[in-house]
């Protein structure tokens, strides 16, 4: 099933549209509705991966500034000492 949106574009925006429609021998439609599709997906990737991170925040489950300071102090300082 598909459903009918209507959008405004810039001028500048409907050029790259209809450049790529063209290079890719497609319809203005079918392109808009591809990159919107795109555009969502990748959204919700990042909505679910920030989720995740929200999730150990309220586990408990993560370093405070003052750790990741001593833990990156103690990686450069390893690296020092096996150089």
């Amino acid at each position: 099933m598909s459903t009918v949106v209507t959008t405004r574009l810039s001028d500048d925006v409907l050029a790259m549209v209809d450049a790529m429609a063209k290079s890719q021998d497609r319809s203005r439609a079918w392109i808009v509705a591809r990159l919107v599709e795109i555009a969502a997906r990748k959204q919700a990737e990042l909505d679910a991966f920030i989720q995740v991170g929200e999730d150990s925040i309220e586990r408990g489950d993560f370093y405070t500034q003052e750790e990741m300071e001593d833990w990156v102090e103690s990686l450069i300082d390893s690296r020092k000492k096996a150089a």
